[in-house]
């Protein structure tokens, strides 16, 4: 019987979806404009020592932008905006699209934000991000299988709600339902979930004959009296001395119980 051929990277799906995808990218008329706009060469870097160079430029014009007047002076009226929103003068949305707008300004900024609409234009996810920046900045990206990141659950703080709010995070549209079942997102998510408000309702349990807890609950203690006393108003009088005796160690758990469901948190 012949072996069986060893899996190569090229025979995932992944890696025949990157490869196509670059081929029929770097010939788009979106990947020149980007590079163009960007001063990258038409056909890309032909090495790592020309892309470092212009990375650097980037770099040096958004350090010198971010230290000028121009940029302190924009900020300075994003704070006077954020001054009127708070008296009611400006929206909010008007502030929020003024400090888009200044961060725009920025040239490292810019270049995240002209990155993430290519990844928009070609209905992309987001974890195709690192890959299709490598096929816009070098002639000959290396071509490796774009693997999608598995979801992720996080409980954070919201300072509105004042509690924690969980987060399911690297949802995509290629993300399985299988992907939610795996034992790792499994055990994150009931670990989390212990820390939300409400918890302590998984804990509680159906019981059985509630009429009985109810009436412990309803009455106050003297009215409950001992627990002879307590046995009688729940099962009833009997001159059967080991059903007395049953019906007071009932009443006592019945009462112990019923003061656990008063406060189930232990509080």
């Amino acid at each position: 019987m012949p072996k069986k051929r060893a899996a190569k990277p090229e025979d995932s799906k992944e890696y025949q979806n990157a490869y196509t995808f670059c081929l029929r990218f770097q010939a788009s008329v979106l990947c020149l404009r980007f590079r163009t706009a960007w001063k990258i060469p038409s056909l890309g870097f032909a090495s790592y020592a020309e892309h470092h160079v212009w990375e650097s430029d980037l770099l040096k014009q958004t350090n010198e932008w971010l230290a000028g007047e121009k940029y302190k002076d924009y900020l300075k009226q994003r704070d006077q905006m954020r001054l009127k929103e708070a008296r009611g003068k400006v929206s909010r949305s008007d502030l929020l699209v003024f400090a888009w707008r200044i961060e725009q300004t920025v040239p490292l900024h810019k270049y995240q934000s002209d990155l993430e609409d290519v990844l928009r234009r070609e209905d992309l996810p987001e974890y195709w991000k690192g890959f299709v920046e490598q096929c816009l900045l070098y002639a000959h990206p290396e071509i490796h299988p774009v693997t999608r990141p598995e979801p992720k659950a996080e409980a954070r703080w919201d300072n509105d709600a004042q509690s924690n709010i969980l987060e399911i995070k690297n949802v995509f549209a290629d993300t399985p339902v299988e992907d939610f079942r795996s034992k790792r997102f499994v055990r994150d998510y009931l670990k989390l979930v212990k820390k939300l408000p409400g918890h302590w309702l998984t804990k509680t349990r159906t019981k059985k004959n509630f009429d009985k807890y109810r009436t412990a609950l309803t009455l106050t203690k003297d009215q409950r009296g001992s627990d002879y006393e307590f046995g009688e108003i729940l099962y009833g009088p009997t001159e059967d001395g080991k059903m007395e005796n049953k019906n007071r160690e009932n009443a006592k758990k019945v009462r112990q119980n019923a003061k656990k469901l008063k406060h189930p948190r232990g509080k």
